[in-house]
């Protein structure tokens, strides 16, 4: 867990930087998480957060106890649809009822959205923040809220043709480093055996020095075999072979969740952003008040 009541870190003030005109994100689907462009590669570690002191638990329930009850107000949606090159924005709008729940170390959101043109209703539930889970939240003075989680999706990616061929090809060299690994004991058994014939022979023989090349022959090999696996490991290096099914690390889904909470007497707004590998394909802003 991440609460921070001194410097803005980089999410809060990146993400009040983003959110200055209403429209940006309506105009810029597939731009970069303001995670990714701040920490690189390292954006796809994720680590489980640590326990909220004692101190920062009181301010979270201070906060989340203000929340509590029932809400309701208006909701805009905007997907991101279509190719990189073209993309298109879908914009939806909904009445919203919610209701803000407390359960241990944590804060949940019931929403119902209702489409006035459509005539339909759509009921969901999810936490909003999780303590000692791979959720952070930022506490500022005078600023929102900023709750963000990241999760990685890595079974539903693995259905695409192209990580199906990245997760065979990662089997394919570890595969290919077992087998070297088999010829090495192999040539270093028959090294051993060939030793064992050297000291029988005169060293002056002809004989002798045949067996002392093939001994110096399969040691060269065992060195050009080592090699080769130093060189398929640092292939190796290009996958996350931390996860279940070995998944390149810029090819699994990595979902990121990001929202900001604004709350002013009785009146609240939420933001989410929602980030596909790093990538912006979705925001819903909900207005609420009591």
């Amino acid at each position: 867990m991440s609460i921070n009541l001194k410097p803005v870190k980089y999410i809060a003030a990146t993400f009040a930087l983003l959110l200055t005109s209403t429209n940006l994100w309506a105009t810029d689907c597939y731009v970069l998480s303001p995670g990714l462009e701040s920490l690189g590669d390292d954006y796809y570690n994720i680590e489980q957060q640590p326990a909220a002191s004692r101190s920062e638990q009181q301010q979270m329930n201070r906060f989340f106890n203000d929340l509590k009850g029932d809400w309701q107000g208006k909701s805009t949606q905007i997907d991101c649809r279509g190719p990189d090159s073209k993309p298109r924005k879908v914009v939806k709008s909904f009445e919203v009822k919610a209701e803000f729940t407390q359960p241990s170390h944590g804060l949940n959101v019931k929403l119902q959205r209702r489409d006035a043109e459509q005539k339909v209703t759509k009921h969901d539930h999810f936490p909003l923040y999780i303590a000692a889970d791979l959720y952070t939240i930022e506490f500022e003075d005078d600023r929102p809220v900023v709750i963000s989680h990241k999760a990685r999706r890595a079974i539903q990616v693995q259905k695409t043709t192209r990580l199906k061929n990245s997760y065979k090809e990662y089997q394919k060299i570890k595969q290919q480093i077992a087998r070297i690994k088999q010829q090495i004991n192999q040539i270093i058994d028959a090294i051993k055996e060939l030793r064992k014939e050297l000291v029988t022979l005169d060293s002056d023989s002809e004989e002798y020095q045949k067996v002392q090349q093939r001994i110096t022959q399969n040691e060269l090999e065992v060195n050009r075999l080592e090699q080769e696996i130093e060189r398929l490991k640092l292939a190796l290096e290009n996958f996350d072979s931390g996860s279940d099914n070995a998944n390149i690390k810029q090819y699994s889904r990595l979902v990121e969740k990001t929202v900001e909470l604004s709350i002013n007497n009785n009146q609240l707004t939420l933001t989410f952003l929602h980030f596909n590998n790093g990538i912006f394909v979705a925001e819903e802003t909900i207005e609420l008040y009591r």
